[in-house]
């Protein structure tokens, strides 16, 4: 087994090596592979192994814990791949019910669900059920109904009244594909692909459309369709295409996009803005 496939919980990037053993359900790097660490599983109420059934099961208070990274739930199933002699060859999946708590690099890596999926091969892990968290240094990412995570493509998938948070700038949407990359050893915020009922806003100002991409590096939100962008006590500007720097807090309409069915050769799409007038006080 390599170690790309030998990854575990993808979204952690973890190294498992191998299996020695079924039954005494502990996991080390075999012969000839360097780096790989054990993997310690705990449960209150014992584990039990079906060879037929190529699955392992940890039941009460499971904590399983990986260099510095740990894994608590109140049930764990583990499935095997079997050899040409029926022994362990490669564990294939994870499956954690029941309260999923991960925490990683001294808590700078979090994630909680109620059921998590963890596919060893692929790197991808899928949280689902009430309170789905990810976070990844100062970027937190939430969702309703599901929160994916793809180790090899450093990419995060919310879905269902999803939010990308970071240090007090939000943006929330119908789906957000979150895409992060590796900084000093971190995964920081590289860019957000928004989708349907696109929501970013700041202190002061909300901006709203159809669809939106977030770039981190200028903290700007580009979006796309009925947009709207409202500025505390200025007013607001409407068109199908507008730009929001969420930083310096500018926003500007933008032409539409080249090929796009508003910059065709029919109408022009018109662009609106309602200014306020500032209140004068009274004496």
């Amino acid at each position: 087994m390599s170690k790309k496939q030998a990854k575990l919980l993808g979204v952690l990037g973890l190294l498992l090596g191998g299996i020695n053993s079924l039954y005494a359900f502990s996991f080390a790097g075999k012969s000839g592979e360097s780096g790989a660490l054990p993997v310690e599983i705990d449960a209150a109420s014992g584990i039990t192994c079906e060879k037929k059934g190529q699955v392992c099961t940890a039941r009460g208070n499971v904590i399983v814990t990986h260099g510095d990274t740990t894994l608590t739930c109140d049930v764990l199933k583990a499935f095997f791949q079997m050899d040409a002699q029926d022994r362990p060859q490669d564990l294939i999946r994870l499956e954690a019910h029941g309260n999923v708590r991960i925490k990683a690099k001294n808590g700078a890596q979090r994630a909680t669900g109620d059921v998590g999926v963890f596919h060893v091969k692929t790197s991808h892990a899928v949280l689902t059920g009430s309170s789905l968290f990810l976070a990844l240094g100062e970027t937190h990412v939430r969702a309703r109904d599901s929160l994916e995570y793809f180790d090899q493509k450093k990419m995060a998938v919310a879905k269902g009244e999803a939010s990308v948070e970071k240090q007090g700038k939000l943006l929330k949407a119908d789906q957000l594909d979150a895409y992060f990359k590796e900084n000093h050893q971190k995964e920081t915020l590289d860019h957000v692909d928004a989708t349907g009922n696109v929501f970013a806003s700041t202190v002061d100002d909300i901006a709203q459309g159809d669809r939106g991409v977030y770039t981190d590096a200028d903290e700007v939100v580009v979006l796309t369709g009925n947009v709207r962008i409202t500025k505390k006590g200025q007013g607001r500007m409407v068109g199908e295409r507008g730009r929001y720097d969420m930083k310096n807090g500018v926003a500007s309409l933008l032409p539409p996009e080249k090929g796009s069915q508003a910059s065709s050769s029919g109408p022009k799409t018109r662009v609106k803005v309602l200014l306020i007038p500032r209140q004068e006080k009274s004496a």
